[in-house]
């Protein structure tokens, strides 16, 4: 359970980061998604359990004018892993890339 707090945490920090560079409000952020602002301010709180589902990355990679992955941990960059995964080693995170790189993952 803590691995997705922690990779929902990061999300929201990527799209807070990504309001800052482009000039964008929690308000805006919220009217765009068809949100209450209140929402976004959870998410943006580590004291609540919401955050942003599978449509709402889309629809904010379409805000910010991003791929959708930059929103998301990526799995090229163990740093990035490890706020996931914090007590994850180079040789978890390796093994991780491995496995879905692999042509046998469906």
């Amino acid at each position: 359970m803590q691995d997705l707090k922690d990779f929902n945490n990061f999300i929201s920090e990527s799209v807070s980061l990504l309001e800052q560079k482009k000039g964008i409000t929690h308000e805006q952020v919220a009217s765009y998604l068809g949100v209450s602002e209140t929402f976004i301010k959870h998410v943006n709180s580590n004291r609540f359990s919401a955050h942003y589902n599978v449509f709402h990355l889309w629809k904010l990679s379409k805000l910010f004018n991003v791929e959708l992955g930059q929103l998301t941990p990526p799995l090229n960059d163990f740093s990035s892993f490890k706020k996931v995964r914090r007590y994850a080693t180079q040789t978890d995170y390796e093994e991780f890339i491995k496995k879905y790189q692999s042509e046998e993952v469906i």
